[in-house]
């Protein structure tokens, strides 16, 4: 232990804690009659574990060449006097002052020849995008061979106990990245069960591996977190639509600011005062009566919005920040009302402000913000006023304008939301492969991350689902592989947790067919017997869950979980994917 493992923290009780740890450590290996007659607990502190600032200069520590470093450095926005002078010394990127980021540089230089494994916040290390922290990434990625990436955001509420902050774990090399390997990107994902806080359960879904050319593209660490890649590829359609709400508004002179805030309350402002005032909990649709509303009475604030004061005036368009369940609210008041920082408003010509409004409210926004926002589904419940000003929107135009017009007043009376969604749909000009990622992402996976346990996302598929699940799978193996070919699909379930599917090949002629069979007893023993063995145990506490598909001649059997997010539309597309790129691998092995 002496000869091999070192330490250091500018905390003296974490040395002595994590010197008294290590002796309990090595108990493990003793035999008692070795511990009670022979052990004398070495002496570690100022020999391998040295209180010092990590950044220190020509500390005992350093002279080390190490072959592997684990950290969990600070969280914190702060830098130490010698962190300060690294970076300033070495001219590394890092984002917001992230004393992390330089911990993850300085750690490449002391393990030139080694492997680092550290455990960063995600936020800053994935999700942000400032200028900073892009050229951070950039550099990073460049300089060092990141060979895995474990995003614990959903985690954030269960990993520590008294921190909520998202985490990611990262391992990597000081080698130089020229190989051409992925990334190996694991997201995973909470149960909702007691056995959370003692263990993780890696599901299929939850791996990626990430192309290195695909590590400049900001969106991927999100979208791969919570979709696939053809959701990406969706994510960039949408990014290609005519403008963004921002250039909307600038262009046609709307005024657009978040509300007041009350914050240090230093500045006195009384022009608001006995306006209706919007409350972020009560806020909902079709609040026609300002009557309803209760007066503004705050008269000392931090932030006034002097200067932008119109978007208190009507008609403007309310957008509140929150959101509710898988949407997010918005209206288009016509009467005068103040609001705080929890709403953003916009003050402009009333029709256009409508057609935003239809827009916002849409599924498109929701799945945008889930696939692409850095705070949603990763650390905060809310968008920032900028996530909701950089949407890509489609330019509208006069038709545009007065159908969202005629669609308005439905919209706050609560009706016919599927016909505005298909409203947008049509703006943006989607395919109805492209609507069903988006159903899927709205009613699965983000009803799973919500509703938890109780996600109809945990239900059993319906036949209805199970059909659909075959057809797409056949109809995009058709268009990968090519060619017209006949095929039939068996359904097997019971009452296990896994469901069989038996596509069969072997019908060159003919009719198809299409049946769902109940499970005898025999086969719910198997299947009971192989759930058991598709759950493998990596260590103590990570567990990983295999999902099996077995090649024969003339058929492809799928075992997968008996759920409906294993079997729906966005499942088909990835499984069918996977079957392609395993013909393709066997076929340039057989031609090699």
């Amino acid at each position: 232990m002496q000869s091999c493992i070192y330490g250091v923290d500018s905390n003296l009780e974490a040395i002595r804690v994590a010197s008294f740890s290590l002796s309990l450590s090595m108990c493990d290996f003793l035999e008692p009659r070795t511990i009670w007659d022979k052990l004398q607990f070495p002496r570690l502190l100022h020999y391998n574990l040295f209180q010092n600032d990590f950044f220190d200069h020509d500390c005992s520590f350093e002279r080390n060449d190490y072959a592997l470093v684990i950290g969990n450095p600070p969280w914190e926005s702060k830098l130490t006097p010698a962190a300060q002078e690294y970076i300033i010394k070495t001219g590394h990127h890092i984002s917001d002052k992230q004393i992390a980021q330089a911990f993850a540089w300085k750690a490449g230089e002391l393990c030139e020849n080694g492997t680092i494994c550290l455990l960063l916040p995600s936020k800053s290390f994935l999700f942000n995008r400032s200028n900073t922290a892009r050229q951070f990434r950039k550099e990073f990625f460049c300089k060092y061979d990141v060979s895995v990436i474990l995003n614990y955001s959903a985690f954030r509420w269960v990993l520590f106990e008294h921190a909520v902050s998202p985490a990611v774990g990262i391992v990597y090399s000081a080698a130089k990245p020229d190989n051409h390997e992925p990334i190996f990107y694991c997201t995973p994902k909470p149960l909702y069960t007691i056995e959370d806080r003692r263990s993780f359960l890696v599901e299929p879904s939850n791996i990626c591996r990430i192309p290195r050319n695909y590590v400049p593209d900001d969106l991927i660490w999100k979208v791969a977190m919570w979709g696939n890649p053809r959701d990406l590829e969706l994510v960039h359609t949408i990014q290609a639509s005519g403008t963004t709400f921002r250039v909307l508004f600038e262009q046609n002179g709307f005024t657009f600011a978040e509300g007041f805030k009350r914050g240090n309350r230093r500045k006195q402002y009384n022009e608001y005062l006995g306006m209706p005032m919007l409350n972020a909990r009560s806020f909902s649709v079709g609040m026609r009566d300002p009557d309803s509303l209760p007066k503004m009475v705050i008269d000392r604030m931090e932030c006034t919005v002097e200067r932008n004061s119109q978007i208190f005036k009507a008609p403007h368009l309310i957008i509140k920040q929150s959101h509710k369940g898988s949407r997010f609210l918005a209206d288009v008041l016509e009467y005068d009302a103040v609001f705080n920082h929890s709403f953003l408003g916009v003050h402009g010509d009333e029709q256009m402000l409508k057609y935003s409004c239809l827009l916002i409210s849409s599924k498109v926004f929701a799945y945008y913000q889930m696939m692409t926002n850095r705070r949603w589904l990763v650390e905060r419940d809310e968008l920032e006023a900028g996530d909701i000003l950089d949407m890509p929107i489609p330019l509208p135009n006069d038709s545009s304008l007065q159908e969202a017009e005629e669609l308005f007043p439905l919209y706050e009376k609560g009706k016919s939301q599927d016909t505005i969604d298909q409203f947008i749909y049509r703006q943006y000009g989607l395919y109805d492969h492209e609507i069903a990622l988006i159903d899927d992402a709205i009613n699965y996976v983000y009803d799973f991350f919500s509703k938890k346990g109780s996600s109809k996302a945990l239900l059993p598929p319906d036949d209805t689902t199970m059909r659909s699940y075959y057809d797409t799978l056949e109809e995009v193996l058709k268009n990968t592989i090519g060619g017209e070919f006949k095929s039939s699909c068996y359904i097997y379930r019971g009452n296990t947790p896994l469901s069989i599917a038996i596509i069969d090949f072997s019908h060159h002629s003919g009719k198809s067919e299409f049946l769902i069979n109940t499970c005898e007893e025999e086969i719910d023993a198997y299947l009971m017997e192989l759930d058991k063995q598709l759950v493998e145990a990596r260590s103590g506490s990570v567990f990983v869950r295999r999902n099996v598909r077995i090649y024969d001649k003339n058929s492809i059997c799928i075992v997968k979980p008996n759920q409906v997010r294993y079997w729906n539309y966005s499942s088909a597309c990835r499984d069918a994917d996977e079957i392609y790129a395993d013909v393709m691998r066997a076929w340039e092995g057989k031609n090699e």
